[in-house]
This record gives structure tokens, C-alpha cells and sequence, in this order.
């Protein structure tokens, strides 16, 4: 039985000088071409300011919508930061919410990217492209964001059908820039491709320092000599990994974009498994 392979997934090289982190572009003919839309969240966490180990920001997302009776408060819309005893009771408001709708946050069960962090997202993500759309395509990629998606119906029926696991996708509202010249919508539907599945952990979350203030883990940088191994590896055919700086792909996901004519898809890069 031949061992099982695994792929790197990036995007396309992306030029030196980089636009916003929100924009995003597409390849054409070998060369960058702008489309130029800008891709955002309406709502999400502001970053936190800890008067002792100083301003926290993450950049994850939810899978689920911002509940509707915080989708007006200050800071949930613009990006601070606030105080950390500001966004404590924030957060405390929130998960009670939360659990109303059978949500909970919990520390040991939970990924901590998925808990309340400060700046993290909720869905929907907006696209604003300019009112003269850019051209169809099925991938269209964040120039800073090397692994972030916005994908056309196509993708999202293809992995659906193929019932890849550990990816999901949500609505993308559209919305043009300036004045429109035809409804938004007629450009989409578009979707973000979200890896939803984290592999396991190079760091010991028990054993790792935390602040005394706000309790904002004070993560090590990663070791320069830490290999992918078989130890980092998951059941999913996406994940993405601690140890990697862009999402796993198995063989499933590869033949599903070897068979398919789809624009701009992503890089796959060949992993090399220690172990495997």
C-alpha cells in the first residue's frame, strides 16, 4: 500500500510591494493583476490593552454570526484598543449570549484560537469590489493572507461534493465601492473558504506562562528546528497546523483541484512528513 501524501496550500507568490492587508488580487497571464476589492468583517472584537504585558490582537474568525444585540456596540465595530477590564466585561456579556444559542467557551475543550480573543471575527465577511467588477474567478486571494480564500460556486460545490473534511463555507456579502452599475450580487455568489480544524499543538498550553493581570498566555516563539511529522498530522483533508505556516492538504484535496478547470486556484507545495 503506497503511503499517504500531504500538500501545502498557499497562494500565488505575491509581489514586493504588497498592497493592504484586505485587498485582494488575482494572477493574470503570469503577472498581478489588482481586481481590487477589499475583503473586511463588520464585526469583531476590538484588540486589548494590558497595562502589563501591553496590546493583544488576534486575526481568527468564528464560523458563527455576531449575536444581534451586540452588532451595534462600539466595540465590536471599531478596532480600539479598549482597556482590558473594558473588553473582560465584554466578553463576559458575550458568552453568556452565547450560551443561549448552545455555545460555550471552554478552555479545556476548546482550541484557544476558538475562544474570545481580542480582535478575533465574526461572520459575515464583506467583499467591496469597484462598480466595473473585476474579472470572473473561482479563487481570489488576500496579498498578506496567504492561505485566505474567497471562493465561487463552483469550489464550494466541488469540495461539498467530494465532502471534503475540515473546511466550510460562508456567504460573502457583496458590495461595490462607488455607485453600482448593476446589483452587487450579480457578481457572486461568492463564499470564504474557512479551515475550521486546528492539527496538534507544538507548545504545552499547561505548562506555558500566563500573564498575571489579564491571563493572555505569553506564547514562546516557534523553535527555527521543528519539523512537520507525523505526530502533527489529523483525520481532516484540511487543517491547518501550529507548525506550518499555511494549511494540509491530503490527496483528496489535490486530485479534487488537479480535475478541475477552477481559475487562480491555490499553490500546492509537496510536504515531506517525518515519520510517514
Amino acid at each position: 500500500m503506497s503511503k499517504k501524501r500531504y500538500w501545502e496550500w498557499q497562494r500565488p507568490e505575491c509581489p514586493q510591494n504588497e498592497p493592504e492587508r484586505t485587498e485582494f488580487l488575482r494572477m493574470e497571464s503570469g503577472r498581478f493583476k489588482f481586481t481590487y476589492g477589499w475583503m473586511y468583517a463588520k464585526y469583531g472584537l476590538s484588540s486589548m490593552e494590558c497595562p502589563i504585558c501591553g496590546v493583544w490582537e488576534e486575526f481568527g474568525e468564528f464560523s458563527f454570526e455576531c449575536p444581534e444585540k451586540f452588532r451595534s456596540h462600539p466595540n465590536l465595530t471599531m478596532r480600539g484598543p479598549v482597556l482590558y477590564r473594558v473588553f473582560a466585561n465584554l466578553v463576559q456579556e458575550m458568552e453568556k449570549e452565547f450560551e443561549k444559542q448552545g455555545i460555550v467557551f471552554d478552555e479545556k475543550k476548546m482550541d484557544r484560537w476558538l475562544w474570545l480573543q481580542p480582535g478575533i471575527r465574526f461572520q459575515p465577511w464583506t467583499f467591496r469590489i469597484p462598480c466595473h467588477p473585476p474579472q470572473y474567478s473561482s479563487f481570489f486571494w488576500g496579498c498578506n493572507t496567504p492561505f485566505t480564500a474567497i471562493v465561487a460556486e463552483e469550489v464550494k460545490q466541488a469540495f461539498e461534493k467530494q465532502e471534503v473534511a475540515g473546511v466550510t463555507f460562508h456567504p460573502i456579502e457583496i458590495a461595490y465601492v462607488d455607485e453600482p452599475e448593476e446589483n452587487p450580487e450579480s457578481f457572486g455568489p461568492l463564499y470564504r473558504l474557512r479551515v475550521s480544524h486546528f492539527g496538534p499543538d507544538w507548545r504545552d498550553w499547561d505548562k506555558l506562562e500566563r500573564c498575571s493581570y489579564c491571563g493572555q498566555y505569553l506564547a514562546p516563539k516557534r523553535p527555527e528546528d521543528i519539523q512537520f511529522s507525523v505526530e502533527h498530522l489529523t483525520d481532516y483533508d484540511m487543517f491547518y497546523t501550529y507548525v506550518l505556516p499555511g494549511y494540509v492538504v491530503s490527496e483528496k484535496v489535490y486530485d479534487l483541484l488537479q480535475s478541475h478547470n477552477f481559475s487562480n486556484g491555490p499553490t500546492l507545495k509537496p510536504l515531506d512528513v517525518v515519520g510517514l
